[in-house]
């Protein structure tokens, strides 16, 4: 299945995406990436959080994936503080 969707990708070299993939040093990324959604409880994509630098974000929960202004709302809430 990634085989196929990356082989759609224009100019997207698949045997070197393949064998990076098994790489150690992706993993570790991967690792710090989950750790980091554990941390922030995201269990799903997309997850939208939002808040200010410093602040604990809250999650923005979207009415249907086209819905602009809840999350518009949101950004101009925590941009007001």
């Amino acid at each position: 299945m990634i085989d196929n969707a990356a082989a759609s990708i224009p100019g997207l070299q698949v045997p070197m995406l393949l064998s990076s993939a098994k790489s150690g040093a992706i993993q570790v990324k991967a690792d710090a990436a989950e750790a980091q959604a554990k941390a922030d409880n995201v269990s799903s994509t997309p997850t939208l959080l939002v808040g200010q630098t410093g602040t604990t974000p809250h999650e923005v929960a979207l009415n249907s994936p086209t819905d602009s202004a809840t999350l518009t709302a949101a950004i101009q809430g925590a941009l007001r503080g």
